[in-house]
């Protein structure tokens, strides 16, 4: 009985969700290095919603409201913290990309996108496009979710112009610049990719 609770018990720790894989998406220990992760297990990222176009117009809305509109619209969540307590948001916007709305919330609030700091995007963004080296972990995901994301990232046009776009790529490196992820992506599937 003592043998059947202990395979019982070890078959549950097993299968429980918790700690991460260990083919998870991981690149540093340091909070501030600028990282990509992508993991093929997952759903797309927020950087795809980073391109979208948003219209709202709010009047005298508090920062609850704002963040439940900008979720509702975009389908990531969306939090907008309060700059000064109680202060209302006037905000008219048509047609504007969604991180252009982001980045001009940031200059006088906090902003988090699916719990990432909208900061750490905006340095991210500023890495890629000036060549800086980056940390990036792209674990078993299709070329085309991984496309999306590195141009929402980066707001660079990137296409995969020829190639299968749904060929698995995996790629880890504490230190690439953006043409080299985009240049190895191209090497393991013999994809054609262009920034426009």
């Amino acid at each position: 009985m003592k043998l059947l609770t202990a395979v019982a018990l070890t078959v549950l720790l097993l299968a429980a969700p918790g700690g991460p894989r260990p083919d998870s998406c991981s690149c540093s220990d340091a909070a501030d290095t600028n990282s990509i992760c992508i993991d093929g297990d997952s759903e797309d990222g927020i950087a795809p919603a980073l391109k979208m176009s948003v219209t709202l117009e709010l009047r005298h809305g508090s920062n609850r409201q704002l963040s439940d509109e900008l979720t509702r619209i975009t389908g990531k969540r969306i939090a907008v913290s309060p700059s000064k307590p109680d202060e209302a948001i006037n905000l008219d916007v048509k047609e504007a990309p969604l991180w252009d709305v982001l980045e001009t919330l940031s200059q006088s609030r906090a902003v988090l996108i699916e719990g990432e700091d909208f900061l750490k995007l905006q340095a991210l963004r500023r890495s890629l496009l000036a060549g800086e080296k980056v940390c990036v972990s792209i674990n078993n995901a299709p070329l085309e979710m991984v496309v999306n994301e590195l141009s929402g990232l980066s707001g660079k046009s990137l296409h995969i112009t020829s190639g299968n776009t749904k060929a698995p790529v995996t790629l880890s490196s504490k230190g690439i610049t953006l043409e080299k992820i985009l240049s190895s992506l191209s090497a393991q599937t013999g994809a054609q990719i262009e920034a426009r």
